[in-house]
């Protein structure tokens, strides 16, 4: 003989109670990211208030009459057991007497959002972001939900992740927006392109940003720190420093379209779009960003990330689950060397032995 086990409806209050975490979401391409935190507060209330309603539901089929009945006041009968009430004369219809007693039942049976409305409001789902994406751009999107703000500030100072992009770009052609939308302002040749020229090009513009991290902490090149430096990993900036990139490739290279995967740090969405077009003036041509995707934010991949078909609260909840992980590793990961300028006795940048300053003051 099998037995029904009786499950007890989820309670919405304690859902609430766990919904504190990051959440990796799937930013798509002309959207901004206010109009993504927007969806996902109105998404996760309404669901809440759905869990709500549903738990309600169910309470009151408990305790309603058995299937095939009509319940009124208390009193039980089958369907077809109800008679059809004689005519009664309006005149007789006098308003009768009613107590408290009488208007405590039925308000009793009412459910209790009829009356104060929704359990949750959008407003009361704190989201914030852990960095930012270009409305032309698509690509994975770190939230806060709640108290998950303080992991992702925890992110923050942790210092800037480096982020993958990949960035498709159209040669032989300028607009006022750097985008290929945009109000187009030059038309140039591009015949003269080649890979081969193009990955010199790129080779140059990642052997300069290296030398520029460098520059930037006042050490040279061929000293014993500045090799300590580099022997930890990565350099990263400050925040708040000037974008740093660790690699440029050409992925794709199809006339008048090119394939950039571009390894950088501290980076905006505008400045790809100027990377791109100072790319085509160093190739003696113009060019315009037609689509930007970013590929990776730290540790975190496009797996990662949920399609906005998926921001509902059981697909949230378990991917701030998967999120706590990855983020635990990427906080305890060793840290690459941070670029901070050596300060000197006055407060001030101090140059290193053998830079062209500390000769000058010899």
């Amino acid at each position: 003989m099998s037995s029904t086990v009786a499950v007890a409806p989820r309670r919405a209050a304690d859902i609430w109670r766990r919904l504190h975490g990051l959440v990796c979401v799937f930013k798509p391409a002309g959207c901004t990211v206010n109009h993504c935190m927007r969806v996902l507060r109105h998404r996760l209330a309404a669901d809440l208030n759905a869990v709500e309603e549903a738990r309600y539901a169910a309470a009151v089929d408990g305790r309603t009459a058995a299937a095939g009945e009509w319940a009124v006041d208390g009193r039980t009968a089958a369907a077809g057991d109800w008679a059809v009430a004689p005519e009664v004369d309006s005149a007789s219809l006098a308003p009768p007497l009613v107590d408290s007693a009488s208007l405590e039942r039925p308000l009793a049976g009412l459910n209790p959002r009829l009356l104060t409305g929704p359990a949750f409001q959008p407003v009361d789902v704190r989201v914030a972001r852990l960095a930012s994406l270009g409305r032309h751009m698509s690509g994975p999107l770190l939230l806060g939900v709640n108290s998950g703000a303080r992991l992702a500030a925890a992110l923050r100072h942790a210092g800037p992740q480096v982020r993958v992009h990949q960035v498709t770009a159209r040669l032989g052609l300028a607009t006022d927006t750097l985008l290929a939308a945009g109000r187009p302002t030059e038309r140039a040749a591009y015949g003269h392109v080649t890979r081969g020229r193009l990955e010199a090009v790129l080779s140059g513009l990642q052997a300069a940003h290296q030398r520029l991290m460098f520059e930037h902490t006042g050490l040279p090149v061929n000293s014993q720190a500045a090799y300590e430096l580099a022997s930890r990993g990565p350099a990263r900036p400050e925040r708040g420093a000037p974008p740093v990139i660790y690699g440029l490739r050409c992925q794709q290279f199809a006339p008048p379209f090119v394939t950039i995967e571009v390894h950088s740090c501290n980076e905006s969405s505008q400045y790809l779009l100027t990377l791109v077009a100072d790319l085509g003036r160093q190739l003696r041509t113009a060019a315009v960003t037609v689509r930007s995707r970013c590929l990776r934010h730290g540790p975190f991949h496009l797996e990662h990330a949920l399609l906005m078909k998926h921001w509902q609260l059981d697909h949230v909840q378990h991917n701030m689950r998967q999120c706590l992980v990855t983020a635990a590793r990427g906080l305890t990961a060793p840290l690459s060397a941070t670029l901070q300028p050596v300060q000197g006795p006055g407060g001030g940048p101090q140059a290193a032995a053998g830079s062209p300053a500390a000769r000058n003051r010899e």
